[in-house]
């Protein structure tokens, strides 16, 4: 279910995940790699990856995922191949019964409706996770109760797909040098790893690639760019209506401006959960004497302690 209705500013506490979170959730089960790594995986996979030519081969193994993605032609044929293999990728991870969202989320429950749930990353780990903890269903947007959870996905999605009119197939189109390759007035969440094959496969899809930032230091949009400003929009104004945001594994990088700028200018009270945090970031806490706890340690470790925390802030701020 995609939600356009936001209800964010009626919260007091967030919780913001990153790929640090995904990475970080589970102790013996495979789980989605950090950008260092996602590379080599998907060239495994012996698709469109595997087949990018060797100059930009070597961008990615020598500068990063960012910096790889960011040599790739600006051309439709090329780039929905590659965001069709990472949703495809991507989705295919599904949380054990302790996998650290799974149990945060069971925790939390009766609290679902007190807390925005926000994350970067475009796995369906969290979807997987609000459901196996009692959810009844999960929406997309800040809209949760105690039987419906919701999550904003400001980045996109791996499900996340354009809504075309019927019987139209998208074939045939070339994009080149275009900002958007497509805008369509409605989109659709997909409900599982196998829709997401069954549509990225599909003939009438096959100009087509689920909606998602490009993973490089533009996040640039090409299907639906709309809807993601959107929630770019919706994003900003939950932050600067937080009073305690809980950031989980979320690289600080500074030209990721659109994440790092409200949070620095609204200045709500942080606890970050990361064993490797960025020294840069924590510098620029002291300098503007925000207030933040630092969990050194692993999403996995740290799930009691933030469901004490979460509880004992949700007693203390009037909820409205």
């Amino acid at each position: 279910m995609i939600s356009s209705k936001s209800k964010g500013d009626e919260k007091m506490i967030s919780l913001l995940f990153g790929a640090g979170a995904s990475f970080g959730a589970e102790l013996h089960k495979p789980v989605p790699p950090l950008g260092n790594y996602l590379f080599d995986k998907l060239v495994e996979l012996g698709g469109a990856f595997s087949e990018l030519p060797d100059d930009i081969n070597q961008e990615f193994r020598l500068h990063g995922f960012e910096k790889g993605m960011l040599s790739i032609p600006n051309d439709s044929r090329v780039i929905n191949p590659l965001q069709k293999e990472i949703a495809k990728y991507l989705s295919s991870f599904k949380p054990s019964n302790e996998n650290a969202y799974v149990r945060l989320f069971r925790s939390l429950r009766e609290y679902a409706k007190h807390v925005n749930v926000i994350t970067l990353n475009y796995d369906l780990l969290i979807e997987h996770a609000m459901l196996m903890s009692g959810a009844q269903k999960v929406s997309y947007g800040l809209n949760a109760n105690e039987q419906n959870y919701s999550v904003l996905k400001v980045h996109g999605s791996a499900n996340f797909v354009p809504v075309l009119a019927p019987n139209v197939i998208f074939e045939g189109n070339v994009s080149i040098d275009c900002g958007a390759f497509i805008e369509t007035n409605q989109i659709r969440s997909l409900n599982s790893h196998e829709e997401i094959i069954k549509w990225c496969d599909s003939r009438q899809n096959s100009d087509l690639s689920p909606i998602m930032c490009m993973y490089n230091k533009e996040k640039r949009v090409v299907i639906n760019p709309k809807y993601l400003e959107s929630k770019r929009k919706d994003y900003a104004d939950v932050i600067s209506n937080t009073k305690t945001l809980i950031i989980v594994g979320v690289k600080y990088i500074a030209h990721d401006n659109h994440i790092w700028d409200v949070i620095l200018d609204s200045a709500p009270e942080l606890i970050i959960v990361d064993p490797y945090p960025s020294e840069e970031f924590l510098m620029l806490l002291q300098q503007r004497n925000i207030t933040h706890t630092l969990m050194r340690d692993s999403f996995y470790k740290s799930v009691l302690k933030l469901s004490l925390y979460i509880r004992s802030r949700v007693k203390i701020y009037p909820q409205i």
